[in-house]
């Protein structure tokens, strides 16, 4: 397609008809630099026991759950390894458990007060999700527990979900379970939901660069581009 609107610029016979291929040129490269956000995972989650898992993530319950792929760079193709940096996922049958323990260079920092309806900032972690009805809902965490939730973006909207936070001098561990009734979602009638995570690292001190993470990529507040969770019943 480049190489067609190439040849049909070096061909145009009027400033006119070489602005709208110049247009076309721009819309296309566009399209060809976000299209990796637009590549749809699949992943599987597995049905384990109830009980608190605690933040071992070499034994127990968090053992036998499902290690989300690599997060990688929004920005760029540059994985966020961390020499251990891992999420992990699976199903109480009533809820989801979601488990991070995110390696740092530094101490984690954040940067906000707690508070109803102010988003985190610094060192976070996103948790959105999508199921078929109608819109999405949005949970942000920083590495103080600072909370947030949110349907689509109504921060008034309010529903149980728990949160434990481990820190440390080099990161940080995050221990969430949410419920399925929160999300209008149900593993007996369809498996499958729209979910992306997202951890923000901040690099260089409070004033530093926020860096963003993903684990398949994809365009936050947009639940077409996001991975797709199936989440086993038994």
């Amino acid at each position: 397609c480049v190489a067609h609107l190439d040849a049909a610029l070096s061909k145009a016979d009027s400033p006119e008809r070489r602005e709208w291929i110049k247009n076309m040129r721009r819309i296309l490269g566009d399209w060809i630099r976000e299209s990796p956000n637009y590549i749809t995972a699949e992943f599987n989650v597995p049905r384990l026991q109830e009980g608190d898992p605690g933040f071992d993530f070499d034994s127990g319950l968090w053992a036998k759950a499902a290690e989300m792929p690599k997060f990688k760079s929004l920005r760029s193709k540059k994985s966020f390894d961390r020499s251990g940096t891992s999420a992990r996922i699976y199903s109480d049958g009533r809820a989801f458990r979601i488990g991070f323990d995110v390696k740092m260079e530094n101490a984690p920092i954040a940067l906000t007060a707690s508070g109803k309806g102010r988003f985190p900032r610094g060192d976070k972690i996103e948790l959105s999700f999508s199921s078929k009805e109608k819109g999405y809902y949005q949970f942000a965490f920083d590495c103080d527990g600072n909370r947030y939730e949110a349907n689509v973006l109504d921060a008034s909207w309010d529903c149980q979900w728990d949160l434990k936070i481990k820190k440390g001098e080099k990161g940080w561990k995050a221990s969430v379970r949410i419920p399925f009734d929160a999300l209008k979602f149900g593993p007996h009638v369809d498996p499958r939901i729209k979910f992306m995570p997202m951890i923000t690292v901040i690099e260089g001190g409070a004033q530093g660069e926020s860096k963003l993470f993903s684990w398949q990529g994809g365009i936050p507040h947009t639940p077409v581009s996001w991975g797709e969770l199936n989440v086993a019943i038994d």
